[in-house]
């Protein structure tokens, strides 16, 4: 419950409601807790909102090298070219698609 004072002004408490509660590490007061913590959760997060295109871009660059190294021995494997140009097409969709909803 916030109560003002004479001057308008709300006054709070100095060390907030709870005091057991802890500051997360990502908004740590030390700096080399706090940056390593805010990159790890970035990572997550991309991730996580993003697991469809790692996916389907670890897909096609694990089905491009492979298609390399057969062109490179002289066989062309059409199941690798449909599995390239498959994901990247599935790729440019998730792209889009993931372009309009933000």
């Amino acid at each position: 419950m916030d109560v003002e004072n004479i001057e308008g002004n709300v006054e709070t408490p100095l060390l907030g409601e709870e005091l057991d509660s802890s500051t997360s590490l990502w908004e740590h007061d030390k700096g080399f807790v706090r940056i390593p913590a805010q990159i790890v959760r970035w990572l997550v997060l991309f991730i996580v909102q993003n697991i469809w295109m790692v996916m389907l871009s670890a897909i096609m660059i694990i089905a491009g090298i492979l298609l390399a190294i057969s062109v490179k021995q002289g066989d062309v494997p059409i199941y690798l070219l449909i599995v390239v140009a498959g994901s990247a097409i599935a790729l440019a969709v998730v792209g889009r698609i993931s372009q309009e909803s933000t």
